[in-house]
Parts: C-alpha cells; structure tokens; sequence
C-alpha cells in the first residue's frame, strides 16, 4: 500500500504537521514525516523539533518501491514552505505525483509557496485556498481562490493556517478512507 507523507523542512509551522499526522494516524493511515534537512530533527518557526519517520533519501527509495505515494502534505511556515518549494528533487516528485492525479495538500503558504510555485498552470481553474495575503499568487498560477477555511477540489486539499490544522486532517482523512472509519475517528476526538 502506497504511503502518505508530511514533509518537514527547517522552518515549518509545527500545528500544521503535527495536527494533520495525529488525525490520520488515529485512523490507521499509514503517515510519516519526512525530514527534508540532515538528520531527523528539522527545527519548526518557534525553534523547536517535531522528530522525522524518515529522511528524504529514504522516502526516495520508499516510493521507488512502492510506484509512488498515496497522498503528500506541504505544511507551511516560513521558511519552511519556501525551503519545501525550493527543493527541486522533491518538486519533482510533487509534479509526477500530481499529475498522476494522487492527492495533494498543502496549508498555509505552502499553496502558494510549494503548489502554486512549482505546478504553475496545471492549477488553472482548481479552486484553492492559503493564508491571507498568498491569494494573488495562487490566482497568478491560474488557481481560483475561495479563501475558504479549507478547500478540497478533486485530489486537491488546501487549508488557510494552523488554526484550521485539524479540520485539514480531517479533510484529508475524508479521502484516503471509507466514511465509517472517519467517522469513527471524527467522533473520537470530539468532534
């Protein structure tokens, strides 16, 4: 079974990783992150570490492996998305992955900084979503910006900040499994 992925690169918002993974492991989804930095400890915007599964060298050889993955989540901070989108064997990947219709998400600026950045046009007309302020750059790739909480628009997943951390776990959680199961784990968390 392909696997689902958050990368974190020095800089990253913390809630924006850490939320997502807590929801998706809670059901059983099979998430790592993956450190985009030499070691396994990146450092998040308020200077502290959110400890790695893998490093990118090793999430290479998983994918390799495995034909690819089932879902890759960009979480933002800066700057971490700038350093996620910069990283050109990883916006690559990102590109293959996309097009090959698998599920993208991204929350933050990383829609802006990672997705719009790197897939350019390939977004035209998709409906999207970012942090205040990173509207006119999605726009500019051809995305339609709803600045809505969270927007999911075909295997597109994107969120406005870490407030909505949670609710973009959920969203994400929506697609990779059956509604009996997310409902299941929604309930469990109180929600």
């Amino acid at each position: 079974m392909k696997g689902t992925y958050i990368f974190l690169a020095e800089g990253y918002e913390p809630l924006e990783a850490l939320a997502p993974m807590d929801v998706l492991r809670r059901a059983g989804v099979k998430c790592r992150f993956v450190s985009m930095e030499t070691g396994l400890l990146p450092v998040s915007t308020q200077n502290f570490a959110l400890q790695a599964d893998m490093d990118f060298n090793e999430f290479k050889e998983e994918i390799a492996r495995d034909g690819g993955a089932e879902c890759l989540i960009f979480p933002g901070g800066l700057p971490g998305a700038d350093n996620l989108g910069g990283n050109e064997a990883l916006m690559e990947i990102l590109k293959e992955h996309f097009s090959a219709g698998r599920l993208t998400c991204a929350i933050c600026a990383a829609p802006a900084r990672v997705l719009a950045k790197n897939l350019g046009k390939a977004l035209s007309g998709r409906r999207m979503t970012a942090y205040d302020g990173f509207g006119d750059q999605l726009e500019a790739a051809g995305a339609v910006y709803t600045a809505a909480d969270v927007e999911a628009d075909g295997n597109l997943i994107t969120a406005k900040g870490p407030g909505l951390a949670i609710d973009f776990g959920l969203a994400i959680l929506d697609r990779l499994v059956d509604h009996r199961i997310f409902a299941v784990a929604k309930h469990a968390m109180m929600l």
